[in-house]
């Protein structure tokens, strides 16, 4: 059932999207990207117009770390990785502060869409850790998939890669 909706909406999209060539109607660009968004079904074209529309985070590269930040702050994998929506387990997210900062930490999806905040407070210096459910901001279980975890402090950004599976 699920592959027969995929197709419908690949050829829906595909249709919407020769009309918005010509028509350029903002209704036709938000049902090209609630249509991509809720099927996954995203082309380069796809993907720009959800990003041209939504907010996003700033870019950061995934697994880079500069030398400064590994003095200030450090993240480490996030356990269990991948981690089960199904099982009902949340995963651990450990870091650690060289001095006592504000601190964000944000989960954002793989178009840099930000999914949830998990913290936005000042913490100590040591080590800490934070726990995502699988959950948005609304409180919906996210789509399996690769999210981005990023740790903001100090005008320091780490960053690390997590999986969700069903």
């Amino acid at each position: 059932m699920k592959q027969v909706a995929s197709y419908w909406a690949a050829s829906h999209i595909d249709a919407l999207l020769k009309r918005y060539e010509t028509e350029k109607l903002d209704e036709l660009k938000e049902s090209i990207i609630n249509l991509s968004i809720k099927h996954q079904i995203l082309t380069p074209f796809t993907a720009f117009l959800v990003l041209e529309t939504n907010v996003i985070d700033p870019p950061t590269a995934v697994g880079e770390t500069p030398i400064a930040a590994a003095e200030q702050i450090s993240v480490a994998q996030n356990y269990p990785n991948p981690f089960s929506l199904a099982s009902g387990v949340s995963t651990t997210i450990p870091f650690a502060l060289k001095t006592a900062a504000p601190v964000r930490i944000v989960i954002s999806d793989i178009l840099g869409r930000v999914v949830r905040v998990l913290t936005d407070s000042d913490m100590g210096a040591g080590s800490h850790s934070v726990q995502w459910d699988g959950r948005d901001g609304s409180g919906t279980l996210v789509a399996p998939g690769m999210y981005i975890v990023r740790l903001q402090s100090a005008g320091v950004i780490a960053t690390l890669k997590l999986t969700v599976v069903r």
